[in-house]
């Protein structure tokens, strides 16, 4: 910190401010909280515009969120909340803020395992089953929403819809629900050898149907604006971080 904070690399003019607020945040280096504020009153008017020129202020505002949720969680939080509402499409950048202004940033690494294991899955309180099968269902969703019908993934699948309706998201679980009709009224068979059959028999196969409901669900989509369902979840894991913090294991 001696030999790099400097107006060099933590000037808002500076070329490499983006960069320098990147390895302090990284290391969890607490920057004076005034030096944060004028970062943040130097890019807070131009990173809240929609302008899509020049995306450096943005990224710039982001970074010094993060370095306020190390001296100043609650008012990081706010502010975040307060750019999402300005730029909604953007809210993706911003879950990350969120989780470590709450301690929640190595969540995810401490949650998966017990998605392989029912021993460990089983005695986690409700709002880690609701955080982490949520979490899976988008990370899966982002190579092929089948997989989760394909694999075990499917065992979590209300408590992701349980996750999802309790953060607010109006949307993505129209889109889920929608894709589990495909197997009929009464939703896909909680068997895995049961719901494999019903996807072989499929004509046309599942995946072309899928493309069409999405199709269908993205044409509906048209014209609105919502917020990214992978902040929400990030927001209802602040919400419970009494609950999920203290199942946060430290990195090695």
């Amino acid at each position: 910190m001696k030999h790099f904070y400097n107006d060099e690399f933590f000037s808002p003019t500076s070329v490499r401010v983006e960069e320098a607020l990147k390895a302090f945040n990284a290391a969890d280096i607490h920057l004076p909280k005034e030096k944060i504020d004028e970062l943040l009153n130097a890019w807070e008017a131009k990173a809240g515009t929609e302008e899509e020129t020049d995306r450096r202020f943005l990224y710039c505002y982001v970074e010094a969120l993060h370095a306020l949720a190390l001296v100043d969680p609650e008012r990081s939080v706010k502010l975040t909340d307060e750019l999402q509402r300005k730029r909604p499409n953007e809210a993706w950048l911003l879950l990350y803020v969120i989780e470590k202004a709450h301690g929640l940033e190595h969540l995810v690494g401490s949650l998966s395992p017990a998605l392989d294991d029912p021993a460990l899955f089983a005695p986690l309180p409700l709002e880690a089953k609701r955080y982490i099968s949520a979490v899976e269902i988008l990370a899966i969703a982002d190579e092929g929403i089948e997989q989760v019908f394909t694999t075990s993934a499917y065992n979590e699948w209300n408590y992701a819809l349980q996750a999802f309706e309790e953060a607010g998201d109006q949307e993505y679980p129209k889109f889920l629900r929608a894709v589990a009709q495909l197997f009929g009224p009464g939703g896909p068979p909680a068997d895995y050898a049961e719901r494999q059959k019903v996807i072989e028999s499929m004509n046309p196969s599942f995946r072309e149907q899928i493309d069409g409901v999405y199709n269908k669900w993205a044409e509906g989509q048209k014209g609105k604006t919502y917020v990214d369902a992978r902040y929400l979840i990030a927001m209802y894991a602040g919400k419970h971080a009494d609950v999920l913090r203290k199942l946060v294991k430290p990195v090695l």
